[in-house]
């Protein structure tokens, strides 16, 4: 099973605890980007983005995404190596949706739903490709006659 091979409970733990996190979906080159942080303006923020170059880079994305806040002290990383679908039944989209109930912050949900249809969306595109072996991302998995 894949949990011998990549510590899912760790990667759940992070998304339950930490305020910054960003989520690598490694199948497709994405990650989702979350930042529980809030003030009396901004409530939390899910970005799906590119993979960068870096932590500093990511660091410069969060403070372009998110001016009034400072730079965040330390950002938990992960990776999700099963299906997007998978994170919802592991709980973790519940988990987060659990500390944004207690926090109260207005239209979070919203944005946390539509982060995870946007990764949806993502890995259909990807399987797409790679099904009709788009030669700009992958190889076909087998040879057009």
């Amino acid at each position: 099973m894949m949990d011998n091979v990549w510590n899912v409970q760790g990667v759940l733990r992070h998304v339950h605890e930490a305020q910054v996190m960003t989520l690598l979906f490694p199948l497709m080159s994405k990650v989702l980007v979350i930042d529980m942080r809030t003030n009396e303006r901004d409530g939390p923020f899910f970005e799906v983005d590119d993979v960068v170059g870096g932590p500093r880079e990511r660091v410069r994305s969060l403070q372009r995404w998110r001016p009034r806040f400072p730079a965040p002290e330390n950002i938990a990383f992960g990776q999700w190596w099963s299906s997007v679908k998978a994170l919802a039944e592991a709980g973790a989209l519940e988990d987060l949706a659990g500390r944004l109930e207690r926090l109260g912050s207005d239209g979070a949900k919203a944005r946390l739903d539509r982060a995870y249809r946007q990764l949806l969306a993502c890995e259909r595109e990807e399987l797409l490709a790679l099904i009709h072996g788009d030669p700009e991302r992958t190889r076909p998995v087998w040879p057009r006659t």
